[in-house]
């Protein structure tokens, strides 16, 4: 960390660079409903903080679910072992792998679903949503199935089912506020994990 403060640049221009906006053609849209390639303002942290973050319900939405999001999938890692072998009739030992096989299912998982909601234009909601669906029906099987491959391959399926709304909803929370606001709008949302 202390290396990349001593020779970490602050922005792409500060050592020659184009700027992000230049590189990929993207305008922030402002609330008075101009468009700017900036990626500066005039405004203090805490007017940006109150502006941007505090005061937007977007912003407040997407921090409300990954929070929701959080406590089920802490909750899920934290259970699956005792859960399974007292409820299900697993073995204790096979019962702790499961929990990594819940987390090494959203690796591909996230990937796919990433660039599902690339293909639909940036409507992350809508992947979001449908995991949030898929991950209820499994949940409910998770809990009222009795069958061992059934319970894996949902524990499977609910590892990239709640990391993929968890992932998203980082892109989607710094996709509701100008340029500006993106490290303010991230640092927000993680004060609620």
């Amino acid at each position: 960390m202390a290396f990349v403060l001593l020779v970490g640049a602050d922005r792409p221009v500060s050592v020659g660079l184009p700027s992000i906006s230049e590189y990929t053609g993207d305008e922030v849209v402002l609330e008075n409903g101009t468009e700017s390639d900036s990626e500066e303002t005039s405004l203090t942290l805490p007017q940006i903080f109150v502006k941007y973050i505090l005061t937007n319900k977007v912003v407040w939405a997407i921090t409300l679910t990954s929070m929701s999001l959080y406590l089920v999938r802490y909750g899920m890692m934290s259970w699956i072992p005792s859960y399974l072998v007292e409820s299900k009739g697993f073995t204790t030992n096979f019962a702790k792998w499961l929990v990594g096989i819940f987390e090494l299912a959203a690796v591909p998982g996230v990937i796919i679903m990433g660039a599902i909601s690339d293909a639909l234009k940036g409507r992350r909601a809508i992947v979001c949503i449908l995991c949030v669906i898929g991950l209820f029906i499994c949940l409910t099987t998770y809990f009222f199935s009795t069958s061992h491959i059934l319970i894996v391959s949902v524990l499977f399926i609910m590892g990239t089912l709640i990391c993929v709304p968890l992932t998203l909803v980082g892109l989607m929370v710094n996709e509701a506020v100008p340029k500006f606001a993106v490290g303010s709008s991230t640092g927000f949302i993680g004060y609620f994990w």
